[in-house]
């Protein structure tokens, strides 16, 4: 089942996260493990969000149970839940802070010089 590596995903999201609040203070970001309001809707997955109060978007890192080794990398819009883009997938041991800093950097600032 995917939830046995929900901990480490959501670790790594909140790690990247705290670095991109501390380079962009209003960028408005939350965290959050969206795994019971997946379930309730019959998606057998958990998945970490974090969410931009500016932008409006969403990044999610979603596990599917079918395929536990592996994590899924969307954008949508964090009114619009399950419309997501998925922009990759990779191994959950491959996946660090890094990877999803650069994700928030690219995507989530909406007045790049």
């Amino acid at each position: 089942m995917a939830s046995e590596n929900i901990d480490a995903v959501a670790e790594i999201a909140l790690a990247a996260n705290e670095q991109f609040t501390s380079a962009h203070p209003g960028a408005e970001t939350s965290v959050g493990v969206i795994s019971p309001t997946l379930r309730s809707m019959g998606v057998q997955a958990d998945a970490v969000n974090i969410d931009c109060g500016h932008s409006g978007k969403r990044l999610v890192l979603i596990l599917l149970d079918q395929n536990p080794d592996r994590v899924g990398i969307g954008i949508g819009q964090k009114e619009t839940i399950g419309d997501y883009e998925l922009i990759r997938q990779m191994r959950i041991e491959d996946l660090d802070m890094s990877d999803v800093l650069e994700l928030l950097e690219a995507r989530f600032i909406v007045n790049k010089p």
